[in-house]
């Protein structure tokens, strides 16, 4: 770091340096000047020697004062047409915008900021939007798809907008084009039915063929659950595999319950197994085309044969 300069006395532009200062939080050292014009200033003394800094301020606002820019060209708008609008004299300066005065085709006069008129943001005097309005296509009380419209709710951005009620339940605000167009036809729910009805039955990569739920509906009925009582009940609750009487225990049937229906509640086409020896069995032969002699196999526990079957 280099050895501090005293400026103290020293005049740079139309400051005069009276003092040192504290430094800043950047760690640059300041000096307390005087202007030429009598105002004080404190200065980075690396603005005084570079000349960045010549005086408080004022030499600046001299140097604008003396040389002032030049003025924006004013655009001819008196007689011009924008729209049904034409100007026909200036009415006010506000803010730098020029407002004029411009008349209608319709007859009325109205006035309008000169960057409104050259933008095309107001072309009349609002007699057009009412004039849009009734050459609009009455369209209510009409079907779209899933949407019934219920009545006009405005305009945006020149585009008539309905309110319009889904066969669903809701409400929404849309866009007439959309609606002759047959590009919105619901308020979303046909987009979702649409896609869920895509992933559904044979659609869906994982279809297996659909399942039936009569067989659920037979396992739940009275009548299926006195059979395994009485399946029970014969075999006094003990598995007819293994001989133990355990909680868990399953009514079997011998002749499968989807290939033979006749059998299904038939005592003698059932074994009480426990569930270990229930899984087992479906183990060794699966869980279609269940038969007797499988079954009466499988309790004589004659292993070569089921290694073979399996």
């Amino acid at each position: 770091m280099g050895k501090l300069v005293d400026m103290a006395g020293q005049r740079f532009g139309r400051l005069i340096v009276l003092e040192r200062k504290e430094n800043t939080r950047h760690k640059k050292a300041t000096w307390f000047c005087r202007c030429g014009c009598g105002q004080e200033k404190q200065v980075i003394g690396g603005d005084l020697q570079s000349g960045k800094t010549r005086s408080c301020g004022c030499l600046q606002q001299e140097s604008r004062a003396s040389h002032p820019p030049p003025p924006t060209p004013l655009v001819p708008m008196i007689g011009r047409r924008f729209g049904r609008l034409r100007a026909i004299m200036e009415m006010r300066r506000q803010k730098g915008v020029i407002y004029w005065l411009c008349q209608c085709d319709c007859g009325g006069a109205s006035i309008v900021g000169g960057p409104s008129l050259r933008r095309g943001y107001t072309k009349s005097c609002g007699c057009y939007k009412d004039h849009f309005i009734k050459q609009i296509k009455d369209i209510g009380a009409q079907r779209f798809g899933r949407l019934i419209t219920i009545n006009m709710v405005g305009c945006e951005n020149g585009t008539a907008m309905w309110l319009c009620k889904c066969d669903c339940g809701e409400q929404l605000k849309v866009r007439a084009v959309g609606l002759r167009s047959g590009h919105t036809q619901s308020c979303g729910c046909l987009l979702i039915d649409i896609k869920r009805e895509a992933m559904t039955g044979a659609n869906n990569p994982g279809w297996k063929g659909g399942v039936d739920d009569t067989a659920r509906q037979i396992r739940c009925s009275h009548e299926y659950v006195r059979w395994k009582l009485s399946v029970w009940r014969r075999d006094e609750k003990s598995c007819q595999k293994c001989h133990q009487a355990k909680n868990r225990m399953v009514a079997h049937h011998m002749m499968g319950f989807a290939e033979y229906p006749d059998g299904r509640f038939d005592v003698d086409n059932g074994v009480t197994f426990c569930r270990d020896c229930h899984l087992e069995y479906h183990k060794l032969y699966g869980f279609r085309n269940s038969t007797r002699e499988k079954t009466i196999e499988f309790l004589n526990n004659n292993l070569p044969l089921i290694k073979a079957a399996s």
